[in-house]
């Protein structure tokens, strides 16, 4: 497993194939396997967009932490919160599966980290953009709420990792038809990913969600520059 994951660091990818096959072997007893090194390599499937096998292996992942480590284990709550997450968001499985997963998650951070750890704040977050995809939009803007001043204090106010949770609470707001407060976490979400210069992908979410907001307040003189700059960023994206 370890191969597989030097191997695909330096594109070697036909050998970590070899070696993620090797992990997911049915006959190879579960007390020989690794959680970590199985949730690694179902990070490297998931790059890939191998999501079946991805999905594989971070079972395997639970498994092994379970048996080698307990129920308790941060370990566990990282397979946990990866699987959730798969299922969050990729739709060829059903998102319903994803609760369970990163409630427990968040259950073990919060008791073996705290209630205050970047980890916790990362799984409060994670949870706030499940319950925006399942239409809950009073749960997500309660999780992203609990997340954001966490994640102010760890990784600063101007973080790129306070904008997702701004984003995500933004969204919620907006879902919730509280349109001003939706604006105000937008429009700090956006201003803080073009300081940081975040991916232009990010910028593209940021700018339709703001539109959005726009567009639902009635508001089109606002809401068309920031469209037109998304789709003029997305042209620039490159073909897959």
């Amino acid at each position: 497993m370890g191969l597989a994951i030097v191997q695909t660091s330096h594109d070697s990818t036909a050998q970590a194939d070899i070696h993620m096959q090797q992990a997911l072997d049915p006959a190879k007893s579960q007390a020989d396997l690794d959680g970590a090194s199985l949730n690694n390599l179902a990070n490297l499937a998931f790059q890939k967009k191998n999501y079946v096998q991805a999905e594989s292996l971070y079972k395997k992942a639970v498994t092994a932490s379970e048996q080698s480590a307990g129920p308790n284990d941060p370990g566990l709550a990282t397979a946990l919160a990866n699987l959730g997450n798969l299922y969050r968001d990729c739709p060829q499985f059903n998102i319903s599966k994803a609760e369970p997963l990163l409630k427990r998650a968040l259950a073990i951070r919060e008791s073996v980290l705290g209630p205050e750890h970047p980890e916790t704040a990362k799984t409060l977050s994670d949870l706030s953009l499940l319950y925006s995809y399942e239409k809950k939009p009073a749960e997500a803007a309660e999780f992203a709420q609990r997340s954001l001043p966490l994640e102010e204090k760890t990784f600063g106010a101007d973080s790129l990792e306070v904008s997702s949770t701004l984003n995500r609470l933004g969204i919620a707001l907006r879902d919730e038809g509280k349109l001003t407060d939706a604006e105000a976490n937008l429009k700090r979400a956006l201003a803080i990913r073009e300081a940081k210069q975040a991916p232009q992908r990010w910028i593209v979410i940021s700018l339709a969600n703001l539109a959005s907001v726009y567009e639902l307040e009635g508001q089109e003189a606002k809401a068309s520059p920031l469209i037109k700059r998304a789709r003029v960023l997305e042209a620039q994206f490159p073909q897959q």
